[in-house]
């Protein structure tokens, strides 16, 4: 046998076998380009708009605008409740941490300076701020969050000075978002009168604050306003200086001017908390009023409220008893019930009564202020020296459903309308 017995044979494939490979390949792409010329066909013509859209709307950037809520002023001007722009400091640990990198980006350098930017940071916010530089140190390293409030409310001016210092150390990762602060200039005074507003958050994030006491509750729709909105194109690299942008402007709240006299109001207070200690009462109330045309220039309770602080006081302080607690008119009954009889022409100024050292009336005796024995007294002379005994015996001229009807009329029993919340209505005694 010779050497080339040895040496295999190259197999052939039949020739057939590889025109199905290749008709198989051609059928795959053929596939393939369908698929691909399909999908470039729906997403240029069929999805285009809605493609485009959704783009359009990933680029866009709405945000609301809040509205200024109205001051609050007393007949003279002097504000008893305005707004305070102010802003909630808020920082990212994540950002402060990183300098805003990629952590895999961070170069031994930048990664040193990351880690010295909390204790940077925290000592910049304490000095404007207040608070615990130690804590916060710790509470802007947690790299792991992404927002963190610092502190609510803090006046713009003083936000912005930090910001400036936070800027000259080459530092970042601490913003704001507004959120306008409600102030009361007058503190306590007529506090029971303006009320007081506690936070709010609008579905849109905005914060913002609702009456939740006396005249900010009574009048919030009007006094809050309408938020507006600002709606404007961005890129990853933030706001394009040039691109479209739609604003609708915030409508400002409207302010109220008040009747009252705030140094009136003062005064009040004063007087009626000194008289409610000589009496050992527990409560007192006072309401000044122009007997000519109706106008409230002072209302006063005690004990009272700062609203700038109405959370450190207890509940039932923060009411306005003048209007919420319904008590016995006392002398004033006096001039209505005379009114009511001269009406009817069974009295007139100069009636003459006679009237004795007391008066039973309800298994009770009736007396009055001033010891007396039996005396005679004009109309003029009992409402002159407040007898409650001359009153009771005039009233008596006139039947009780009457008098009751009389009651009635002058708004006894029903509210006044006044326009503070919880008004009490009072009660009439059925005949």
């Amino acid at each position: 046998m010779g050497v080339g017995a040895f040496l295999t044979k190259k197999r052939r494939w039949p020739l057939h076998s590889s025109s199905k490979r290749i008709q198989a390949a051609l059928v795959a792409c053929t596939l393939v380009l369908t698929v691909l010329m399909g999908r470039a066909v729906q997403l240029q013509a069929i999805d285009a708009p809605a493609t485009a859209a959704e783009a359009a709307k990933k680029m866009r950037r709405s945000v609301p605008l809040p509205a200024v809520r109205g001051a609050i002023s007393d007949r003279n001007g002097n504000l008893m409740a305005a707004t305070e722009a102010a802003v909630d400091v808020v920082a990212d640990p994540y950002a402060i941490t990183t300098l805003g990198l990629p952590p895999e980006r961070l170069s031994e350098g930048q990664k040193e300076k990351g880690r010295r930017a909390p204790a940077a940071i925290a000592q910049i916010v304490v000095a404007h701020l207040g608070g615990d530089e130690e804590a916060l140190t710790r509470q802007l390293s947690d790299s792991k969050k992404r927002f963190v409030v610092l502190r609510r409310q803090v006046p713009k001016f003083v936000y912005s000075e930090m910001q400036d210092d936070l800027r000259n150390g080459d530092l970042f990762g601490v913003y704001s978002i507004n959120h306008p602060k409600r102030i009361y200039p007058a503190g306590s005074v007529a506090a029971n009168v303006v009320g007081f507003v506690t936070p709010d958050e609008s579905k849109d994030g905005l914060q913002t604050s609702k009456g939740a006491a006396g005249l900010e509750y009574a009048l919030d729709k009007h006094l809050a306003g309408e938020p507006g909105r600002q709606t404007y194109e961005t890129s990853p690299q933030g706001r394009i200086p040039l691109g479209d942008s739609v604003l609708t402007p915030a409508k400002d709240g409207a302010s109220v001017k008040l009747t009252l006299d705030s140094d009136l109001n003062w005064q009040t207070e004063k007087i009626l908390q000194a008289a409610t200690k000589r009496e050992g009462a527990s409560s007192g109330m006072a309401l000044v009023m122009n007997v000519k045309n109706g106008e409230v220039l002072a209302l006063a309770n005690y004990p009272s409220f700062d609203p700038n602080s109405f959370d450190k006081v207890p509940q039932k302080h923060l009411g306005n008893r003048v209007i919420t607690d319904a008590y016995e008119p006392g002398s004033v009954q006096k001039v209505v019930t005379m009114a009511a009889l001269a009406d009817s022409g069974l009295v007139n100024p100069d009636t003459k009564v006679s009237v004795p050292p007391s008066l039973m009336s309800g298994g009770k005796p009736i007396r009055d202020a001033f010891s007396h024995g039996t005396i005679r007294l004009t109309a003029r002379g009992i409402i002159a020296n407040s007898s409650n005994i001359g009153t009771a015996k005039l009233a008596r001229k006139l039947d009780k459903k009457k008098m009751t009807e009389y009651l009635s009329s002058f708004g006894l029993g029903r509210p006044t309308g006044f326009g503070l919340p919880g008004e009490a209505s009072g009660s009439i005694p059925k005949p």
